[in-house]
């Protein structure tokens, strides 16, 4: 038998809505204080494969265009891998889109509770943040990619351009 009375209980819930209440607060800005971070190097490091790639593309065109060495085989083959690497870096801005909505449908899933655990995950919450993961995944996949074909892309194209600059051979 309790010997609490109605006050201590009352007073003692008080306690736990308040723990639960800071433990909900804390829990919410831990997830958006490292949101704006992430955020910002994905961004940074999409906005750069796709830079480098379409602006080394295009000064080549420029190149090429003027000295009519579109013929040349490496030329077109470093082009082509260009442009695969744009195509994979706006894959990985739309990957990055969705995995933020997936990160953030799996947070406002989560239910709070007054007794410990405070926050717990949902089976909407868990498949959510799996979706998330997995196309985070995907889209660091896509960067990686982007700037691969750019460093194949750079190599295809000086052994053209190298080659020009070359004095000719006695």
């Amino acid at each position: 038998m309790s010997t609490e009375t109605p006050e201590q209980a009352k007073a003692r819930l008080a306690d736990a809505r308040a723990d639960a209440k800071f433990v909900h607060e804390l829990h919410h800005k831990a997830l958006l204080g490292n949101v704006p971070v992430i955020t910002n190097l994905g961004t940074e490091a999409i906005k750069t494969a796709i830079l480098i790639n379409g602006g080394t593309a295009a000064a080549l065109l420029t190149f090429v265009g003027k000295e009519r060495l579109i013929q040349q085989p490496n030329i077109v083959w470093a082009l082509q891998c260009f442009a695969v690497g744009l195509m994979f870096g706006a894959a990985a801005a739309m990957l990055a889109y969705v995995t933020q909505f997936f990160y953030g449908t799996a947070h406002a899933s989560m239910k709070y509770f007054t007794e410990h655990p405070y926050v717990r995950s949902t089976r909407g919450s868990r498949i959510c943040e799996g979706f998330a993961i997995f196309t985070h995944m995907c889209c660091a996949g896509c960067v990686f990619a982007a700037y691969g074909y750019a460093v194949y892309a750079f190599y295809n194209a000086g052994l053209t351009l190298s080659a020009l600059t070359l004095p000719p051979k006695p």
